[in-house]
């Protein structure tokens, strides 16, 4: 009795655990993307903010998330039932959205979205381990820039890894010296990334959303 109670309680655990991965692979998901409708986004807004979306002091993901928007990638479906006063922040590492309600023209715009969209941790998780998106990561120093530059793309979303902060970026243009970024936060158009302090940042990651 003992025994069959025991193969009762497996079975049931590994449904669960199956539904559950079921439930949250994402992998199977074709990316629509247009890398250049999502740059020409990055330039209008470098250094004004879009009123849909909220304004952060530290915005580069949050910008980020928007370009890849613009460049026709579709946010997941919250699970709010109603409209919100308040802007509100979900921690989850399995959903990307951001939504605006303009409730009430005297009060400011309030926004559902998620840490997804909005926290590097949480972004960086969620393209590569939930939607599988390709990606790289190199040290960054003037031995792998060369390789760095032969293997990114316009479109393509770069996070550089520092000693006490993260920065994220959308590459903007590309020629056979070095390559150029659009970010917020630090509003940056055209940046090249070969001027980047290596003190500063010591690693970069590159999300292949051209790919």
């Amino acid at each position: 009795m003992k025994l069959k109670y025991v193969l009762i309680l497996f079975v049931l655990n590994f449904i669960c655990i199956t539904l559950i991965y079921v439930k949250n692979d994402f992998s199977h998901v074709d990316i629509h993307y247009n890398p250049e409708l999502a740059v020409s986004y990055s330039y209008k807004y470098i250094n004004e903010r879009n009123p849909n979306y909220p304004n952060f002091e530290s915005n580069c993901i949050t910008f980020i998330s928007q370009c890849l928007v613009a460049g026709g990638i579709t946010m997941d479906k919250s699970n709010l039932d109603m409209p919100i006063s308040n802007t509100k922040i979900s921690p989850t590492y399995t959903k990307w959205f951001c939504y605006s309600f303009d409730l009430d023209k005297s009060k400011p715009i309030s926004y559902y979205l998620t840490s997804t969209f909005c926290n590097d941790t949480y972004f960086l998780y969620y393209w590569t381990k939930i939607r599988k998106i390709p990606y790289s990561c190199y040290s960054y120093n003037e031995t792998t820039f060369k390789e760095i530059h032969d293997n990114i793309h316009v479109g393509d979303v770069i996070i550089l890894h520092g000693k006490t902060i993260n920065h994220s970026a959308l590459i903007s243009k590309i020629d056979e010296n070095t390559v150029y970024y659009n970010s917020n936060t630090n509003n940056r158009q055209d940046f090249p990334l070969s001027v980047l302090d290596t003190k500063d940042y010591s690693k970069i990651t590159i999300l292949k959303f051209t790919q």
